[in-house]
């Protein structure tokens, strides 16, 4: 079958101008509907990146502050076990008692260095060393080596007072310094909304 679009005195653009428009429309749409979904993934991926962001420093914020209070309580702690040492050798013969006290020095000490070492897996480094000092003043040489004479001879400590409070010193002095440096990384994390996450202090942790 032929047909002869002239001899019925239709002129050819009547029906290719409608057609074309169409074409044209059709086209834009798809073009239209391209640039829309990409730019939707895009905003999907950007929002899907800022959220694990805000994930991970909201987990670094909260690991900071708990290796940072884990520290520091083990700090406290060996101030506390110097001064009770001290006190109690003065009078009394201390017997095995020295060696406690080693052992819970060490055990703080231990508790320090762990602190030290996962800031640094997480990339506070400088925080990790003020830590690590840290831990070197906790388990200071001259008094432990002191500890286990008393230990061993079981008679008063009789040892310089002035050293002592220097020893002591000491570790508030890079717990100090621990902390001002922690603070500082704490505040290079991005502020996290208090109403998006909770922060639980849980008993044992």
């Amino acid at each position: 079958m032929v047909f002869n679009l002239g001899s019925q005195g239709v002129p050819l653009w009547t029906w290719l101008v409608p057609l074309g428009s169409a074409v044209l429309l059709f086209i834009a749409s798809m073009i239209t509907l391209a640039f829309t979904i990409r730019s939707t993934n895009r905003r999907a991926k950007a929002d899907r990146d800022d959220a694990r962001e805000r994930d991970y420093h909201a987990w670094r914020r909260d690991t900071l502050l708990r290796l940072g209070a884990d520290a520091m309580a083990a700090a406290v702690e060996a101030v506390g076990l110097y001064t009770n040492f001290r006190q109690r050798a003065r009078p009394v013969k201390l017997g095995g008692s020295g060696i406690d006290f080693v052992r819970a020095i060490d055990n703080a000490a231990e508790r320090v260095m762990v602190c030290s070492t996962t800031l640094s897996l997480i990339g506070a480094k400088e925080a990790a060393a003020e830590c690590m000092h840290l831990r070197h003043a906790i388990a200071e040489t001259r008094l432990r080596e002191v500890a286990v004479e008393v230990a061993g001879s079981g008679v008063g400590l009789g040892y310089d007072d002035a050293q002592l409070e220097e020893l002591r010193g000491d570790i508030n002095h890079r717990a100090t310094i621990f902390a001002a440096v922690l603070e500082n990384e704490l505040h290079t994390v991005m502020p996290v909304d208090p109403s998006t996450f909770r922060f639980v202090v849980r008993p044992g942790r």
